[in-house]
């Protein structure tokens, strides 16, 4: 019981910190979201390849205010990645944020128009990007030469055929 009680003691202390960071930060380009399909036009499916222990799914989706994607964790919440610019012949979204003045990683998915080829994710460490406008957009833009994927968002059906 003792141990019931510390478990219980520490969660709520953990939900307590989430709470807070997220009330003192600021996230561009997105927000969390249902994690339901229900109700929304899914253009593409995605698997994430490459990022180790993730279960996680993509979804593009068309809003009423144009395409998002759509991160779900299947018994989790999803998140909704509303920041979007087409860039030559792919779709790119992100977010970034700021906690107590301080940049946290900023996230950058890119999917080509084609959407039975391979997307890719980035992920630019803090101090490693700046927030640019570009064409009336507001962008993180790496200082990284030659930006490494994260992981790999494969569409849905294309992980079980050979390469």
């Amino acid at each position: 019981m003792l141990a019931s009680r510390k478990a219980t003691s520490w969660l709520g202390a953990a939900s307590g910190l989430v709470l807070i960071t997220l009330s003192i930060g600021c996230l561009h380009g997105g927000r969390l979201a249902s994690n339901s399909l229900q109700g929304r036009q899914v253009l593409a499916a995605y698997d994430c390849e490459g990022r180790p222990d993730s279960r996680a799914e993509y979804y593009l989706i068309q809003t009423e205010a144009g395409l998002a994607l759509l991160e779900r964790v299947p018994g989790g919440m999803g998140s909704l990645i509303k920041h979007h610019w087409r860039e030559g012949d792919s779709d790119h979204f992100a977010i970034w944020g700021e906690v107590l003045d301080s940049r946290v990683p900023a996230f950058e998915w890119v999917l080509p128009l084609d959407r039975s080829k391979k997307g890719t994710a980035f992920i630019y460490p803090e101090g490693t990007y700046s927030i640019l406008t570009i064409d009336g957009r507001r962008r993180p833009s790496t200082a990284l030469a030659n930006p490494r994927p994260a992981f790999w968002l494969v569409p849905k059906g294309a992980l079980a055929q050979p390469p």
